[in-house]
């Protein structure tokens, strides 16, 4: 009778173990957001990982702005937190399978990056800049390089944040600007250094902050300002104290309310990225919109 009634409390002890045990990432499952493969295939993606065995510095919220839905991954870079831009290569895949398939680290989550050719004989290439652990990326052997004039400004980060903006690249066989301090010309080899002191780069459609202040790099107008109005928009940013923002929202209404949207979630640098059926989210195995 004694051995049952401690076979009994061990059964209850063990199922409230359970009941307060989070899952490995310590996120809860948002599953019923989303399930299944998502079907609109991307080029790239910025994920967030965590050592396996270690909690994830991450808090995944949402709400709305203006009657507007949004998600936003709230990432703390730390010893076993990180970020990372992972690539599909020459074929586009979708958000939940492209990622790190490692052992050592859980996927968190993440969102899709930036835009890509969708149709014709090039599609998959990314547009403009995409870097990759220090080096271009190729797609189909073109180098991946920033395409100055294109309106596409470019974010810059590595393993644990530290976002920076910039609007530069190649225009008829000069780089520019003359001054940009991510290359400098090298006398002994006749060419540009490569000088971007970061692990990532990838292009987006235009920025939104740096610095904490409302910055416009690239062209005096660009196309996906307006009709962002009309489609669901992924957003990436950076507060004050290094907190990194991975955010997506549904119709806005433009960049202005996409710059207000970011400012609210404390950002002080922040750029858009694709959008329109392209824009999803991924937490914890969950698929959010």
């Amino acid at each position: 009778m004694r051995k049952l009634r401690w076979l009994i409390l061990a059964v209850i002890a063990a199922t409230l173990t359970l009941m307060v045990i989070p899952f490995p990432h310590g996120l809860s499952r948002i599953s019923d957001h989303g399930s299944g493969s998502f079907e609109r295939p991307v080029a790239d993606a910025i994920n967030v990982y965590c050592r396996k065995g270690t909690r994830p510095s991450v808090k995944y919220v949402s709400g709305t702005y203006e009657g507007v839905p949004y998600h936003v991954l709230k990432v703390k870079p730390d010893d076993h937190t990180f970020i990372q831009l992972d690539y599909a290569g020459e074929t586009p895949e979708s958000l939940d399978e492209l990622y790190d398939h490692g052992s050592e680290c859980w996927h968190v989550g993440g969102i899709n990056g930036g835009f890509f050719q969708n149709s014709g004989e090039e599609y998959g290439r990314p547009v403009g800049a995409l870097l990759i652990d220090g080096s271009w990326a190729e797609w189909k052997g073109q180098e991946l390089t920033p395409a100055y004039g294109k309106g596409n400004a470019t974010v810059y980060f590595s393993h644990d944040g530290n976002l920076k903006l910039a609007y530069h690249g190649w225009e008829n066989g000069e780089w520019k600007p003359a001054s940009d301090s991510f290359w400098s010309y090298e006398e002994d080899l006749g060419d540009y250094g490569y000088q971007i002191n970061t692990e990532y780069g990838l292009s987006g459609a235009y920025t939104l902050l740096r610095n904490g202040k409302r910055v416009w790099l690239g062209k005096n107008d660009s196309a996906y300002w307006n009709r962002s109005a009309d489609s669901w928009v992924t957003l990436f940013g950076e507060t004050a104290d290094g907190t990194v923002l991975l955010v997506i929202a549904g119709k806005l209404g433009g960049g202005e309310a996409e710059t207000e949207l970011m400012k609210e979630l404390g950002a002080v640098n922040a750029i858009r990225l694709d959008g329109n059926t392209s824009t999803c989210m991924t937490v914890d195995k969950g698929l959010v919109h």
